[in-house]
């Protein structure tokens, strides 16, 4: 299952501030790009809250490709907060 780190589910909630509430951010494949997108909760997804809010879906069979022990993290860089997928241990 993926864990969204605190700082990544803060980040996505400000990613929502102006769009209609029930939205949330949706992992999809674009090609070989994994990218989020707006969408709506759909029966089965697995949900991300953060102050309240769902922030994040994943659909079963999306889960099952990004594999055991993903984590979602937000960093900083240079060119601001950026969200970050990884493979941690534990």
């Amino acid at each position: 299952m993926l864990r969204v780190t605190p700082s990544a589910s803060a980040e996505l909630h400000a990613m929502l501030d102006d769009v209609p509430p029930g939205a949330v951010l949706r992992f999809v494949l674009n090609g070989d790009d994994l990218e989020l997108r707006l969408d709506r909760r759909r029966p089965n997804d697995e949900a991300y809250e953060y102050a309240g809010r769902i922030v994040l879906v994943v659909e079963p069979e999306m889960a099952e490709q990004l594999g055991p022990g993903r984590v979602l993290d937000a960093e900083m860089s240079r060119d601001g907060v950026q969200l970050v997928l990884s493979t941690r241990a534990g």
